[in-house]
């Protein structure tokens, strides 16, 4: 069999993976995968990239993923505690309450036991009810007053496998217990540790039962909090027109991972807001949608480039990829060829600059990719639209400019 380089699989006068030669010689799904593989238009130097990161460069924390895989019972521990901590920090509570949990899954809390351990204090016997000693399984399980919160709030099978460790039990009734159950678990349990503070910094004592009626109540007034923030809703942002002269072109892309297919859309508009220039194209061999975004970004340079003259402001709403555009950073991602080219281009034109705009100031150029691709029809208009992006159109140029 010949040996080939990877420079031999590659047509450099366009750019382009030579398919018929890789198809002869790779199998079917390898083959696939290769051209699949994204070419800068422009030649550059080989270069170290980690495979455990989706940017490309080495981290602590993928290299500790890695190793590990190699202990599988270590692996699923570790995604049990991710998921753990997952849930915690999605609870619709107090960023303290989220905080006092998480203390307390490491046993981070000041209980007697604890200060007892640091030489901080002789007596380690819980000061609520002077019967066990002051451990974190006694304060939120044990204690008698604890027990009546509990009960008090009718949480089913809170108190169930005594026999646990309290960061077993801990885990285990925060990803058992549905969402709203598990919130007020948690305000529960904030709760219980602030009564703990009250009753020895300030003589204060509350039965199980007054402390439950708090933590219902405070559930109740956070509720109305939310209630209230979602009638003041924020009105949503819209396409704003360019300042002075400047010129705005818009990019999206959609994808279709069946095929890895994609499509961009673009579009052109002046500051009055009137159509410039309309445009789609669908892509071949696209590995993944984040690819789609900056193929369609790349497009919008190429045109952008083209408009010499006056300033340009490219707009899309793939965060990770105009940022990558706004640096002068080799990027190791696998977008890398798409981002090395736009960077090329930009840094022989000076008029260009890349803006992030939330999708709902980006409609008329995803209608564009979106309809092209499922319809698979191009799209070239000058001063104009399709008709099915005629009213979108009239909605962003009905807008006041900045």
């Amino acid at each position: 069999m010949t040996d080939f380089k990877v420079a031999d699989l590659i047509n450099n006068a366009e750019r382009k993976w030579k398919r018929e030669l890789i198809v002869n010689t790779f199998g079917e799904e390898d083959a696939s995968r290769i051209l699949r593989i994204p070419l800068a238009r422009e030649l550059h130097s080989d270069f170290m990239v980690w495979s455990g990161e989706q940017s490309g460069e080495f981290s602590v924390r993928s290299a500790y993923k890695l190793l590990q895989t190699s202990d599988p019972r270590a692996y699923d521990l570790q995604n049990i505690y991710r998921d753990f901590y997952k849930r915690i920090w999605l609870l619709n509570l107090p960023t303290k309450m989220k905080v006092t949990i998480w203390k307390l899954s490491w046993n981070y809390m000041l209980t007697r036991v604890n200060m007892q351990h640091r030489k901080l204090v002789s007596n380690s016997v819980c000061p609520r009810c002077d019967i066990g000693a002051e451990t974190m399984d006694h304060i939120f399980r044990k204690c008698p007053i604890s027990v009546s919160v509990w009960s008090a709030l009718e949480i089913p099978n809170i108190l169930q496998d005594t026999d646990l460790e309290f960061i077993q039990w801990l885990i285990g009734i925060l990803t058992r217990h549905s969402s709203s159950q598990s919130r007020l678990i948690g305000c529960a349990l904030w709760a219980i540790w602030g009564d703990r503070n009250t009753r020895i910094h300030d003589k204060v004592s509350r039965s199980g039962q007054e402390i439950a009626a708090f933590v219902k109540n405070y559930i109740k007034e956070l509720d109305g909090v939310e209630s209230r923030k979602s009638k003041n809703w924020k009105e949503v942002e819209q396409w704003k027109h360019p300042p002075g002269q400047a010129a705005k072109i818009n990019f999206d892309g959609a994808y279709d991972a069946r095929l890895f297919q994609s499509a961009s859309g673009i579009v052109v508009r002046n500051r009055e807001g009137d159509v410039l220039l309309s445009c789609s194209e669908i892509h071949e061999e696209v590995p993944s949608a984040f690819a789609a975004e900056a193929i369609a970004c790349k497009k919008a340079t190429q045109i952008g480039i083209k408009m010499k003259g006056s300033d340009i402001i490219i707009e899309g709403d793939s965060l990770s990829v105009i940022k990558k555009c706004k640096t002068e950073k080799q990027d190791k991602s696998q977008i890398g060829a798409f981002i090395h080219d736009i960077q090329q281009a930009t840094s022989r034109s000076k008029h260009l600059r890349f803006e992030h705009i939330p999708r709902s100031a980006n409609g008329l150029a995803h209608m564009l990719a979106t309809e092209t691709l499922r319809t698979k029809e191009e799209i070239y208009l000058v001063e104009g639209v399709p008709r099915f992006a005629e009213l979108q159109k009239v909605i962003d140029g009905e807008r006041e400019p900045d």
